[in-house]
């Protein structure tokens, strides 16, 4: 059974909150939170930019991460996952911000995979170009599904602090 919540996910006590309210009904948490900016050159790109980036990948994956870490722990079967992009390890002048923000998010979910040693949870990355169907190196998003229902099942159970590249066309 799932439920839907509306939670700013900046607003760390209120990702407490949820976390404490869900208790130990939580099997697993795929935390989707994205957006993208980037164009211009590193020396060009605002402050701003790095900020909102900074808060919407990074900020938003550590305070969901820290306030499920012990309920997902705690379960048979705790899944943790997120999905990212191969620009994380081969960042662009264009897209610096994007990459660094991406990185600090896988960081923080692989730290996390650390920290459920020893327990049944596990912490895993998905890895996409592109979600979508019309780029040529877009992975359908029924793919990028499928791979998260992969990665929080009982077949995936020893799969801690993996990054999955998918591929278009559904390759790895």
């Amino acid at each position: 059974v799932s439920s839907v919540h509306a939670v700013d996910l900046l607003d760390a006590d209120a990702v407490d909150r949820l976390a404490a309210q869900a208790g130990a009904a939580v099997d697993a948490v795929w935390h989707l939170v994205g957006g993208w900016r980037g164009g211009p050159r590193l020396p060009e790109q605002t402050l701003d930019d790095w900020d909102w980036l900074y808060d919407q990948l990074v900020r938003s994956t550590v305070h969901v991460a820290r306030s499920f870490a012990d309920a997902l722990a705690a379960r048979p079967a705790g899944r943790f996952a997120i999905v990212s992009s191969p620009m994380a390890g081969a960042p662009t002048s264009a897209n610096a911000g994007y990459a660094a923000a991406k990185a600090g998010a896988e960081a923080v979910v692989l730290a996390l995979a650390d920290h459920f040693g020893g327990t049944p949870a596990t912490a895993n990355v998905i890895v996409v170009p592109a979600i979508g169907t019309s780029a040529p190196t877009a992975v359908p998003p029924d793919d990028v599904a499928a791979a998260l229902v992969y990665v929080t099942s009982d077949a995936a159970a020893r799969m801690n602090g993996q990054r999955i590249r998918l591929h278009a066309g559904g390759h790895s």
